[in-house]
């Protein structure tokens, strides 16, 4: 997917006072570190700060690794979106699958493998860090490989633990329904704004409200 799906999402962050601008990367042809440079190319010519970075999927992997080489964006806070920080059970399958390993493109076996302990450690209680997990089993990778439930239809919501404290909510959407959806945006300012979800609930379940 390219930048502009994320049009909606940004126009409902902005209702919400916060001036969101839109990274697009060629996630097919660039291999995670050059996307991760990009993104610091990207970043260091906007005038706000701190910045707050949002990443969807393979996106939360780009902010992880931009975050590991330049500490200077750490003051900011980090929401990501589904992504698969265990590895995800869908990118392994079609990693195996020789005819279907150009769909992920170089990004196969950081997708498929637990995210390096070297794009985590710098993490520290307090930091401003938050998963928000789909739990609406709607997507393409039912129909590649049994995954745990719940999951969002692409990634399971076990495979979005992270290895360090962090705030967490689980949410009824689809993997790709989290760029559509109000409850997902309202959840993304609340915890840019606040540094925290607002309203608790059991497993964190409850909608966002500001």
């Amino acid at each position: 997917m390219r930048g502009w799906v994320l049009g909606l999402l940004r126009r409902r962050l902005a209702r919400c006072g916060l001036a969101a601008k839109i990274f697009s990367y060629p996630s097919v042809r660039e291999p995670l570190d050059a996307a991760a440079e990009r993104l610091a190319q990207f970043a260091a010519d906007l005038p706000e700060r701190p910045l707050h970075f949002v990443g969807h999927s393979l996106g939360g992997l780009v902010v992880l690794r931009l975050l590991r080489h330049h500490p200077e964006y750490r003051s900011g806070r980090v929401v990501l979106l589904g992504t698969p920080l265990q590895g995800s059970r869908v990118a392994r399958r079609l990693g195996h699958a020789v005819w279907l390993r150009g769909v992920l493109g170089p990004h196969a076996e950081a997708l498929a493998r637990p995210v390096p302990q070297a794009d985590t450690d710098w993490i520290g209680r307090g930091t401003g860090l938050a998963m928000i997990a789909g739990t609406r089993a709607v997507g393409i990778g039912r129909w590649v490989t049994r995954l745990p439930r719940p999951n969002d239809g692409t990634v399971a919501v076990a495979e979005t633990a992270f290895p360090a404290p962090h705030a967490r909510r689980l949410l009824p959407i689809s993997h790709t329904g989290m760029l559509l959806s109000r409850a997902v945006a309202q959840c993304i300012c609340a915890f840019l704004k606040d540094g925290r979800f607002s309203g608790t609930g059991a497993a964190n379940r409850r909608p966002c409200r500001r």
